[in-house]
């Protein structure tokens, strides 16, 4: 495919890749709003943990039953 060759993604030629940009662009929101999830927990050892699990076990399930290996990478 065109999108994929020659850099077609970069910022200046986004219009050239328009699904790569909107993968792009989803797997950064998916990562941020983990983040966030995870240092809102709350400052307690025990939330964060549960929270870090509760992702971890998403990211499994993600690649076992769904195979969807690149949403478990934005986790």
């Amino acid at each position: 495919p065109a999108e994929l060759t020659n850099k077609a993604w970069n910022a200046e030629h986004a219009p050239l890749a328009p699904n790569v940009s909107a993968l792009r662009k989803r797997f950064n929101q998916v990562s941020f709003w983990m983040c966030t999830e995870i240092l809102q927990a709350g400052s307690e050892v025990n939330s964060l943990v549960n929270a870090f699990d509760f992702f971890v076990q998403v990211a499994h399930h993600m690649c076992t039953c769904w195979r969807n290996f690149n949403g478990a990478g934005a986790i």
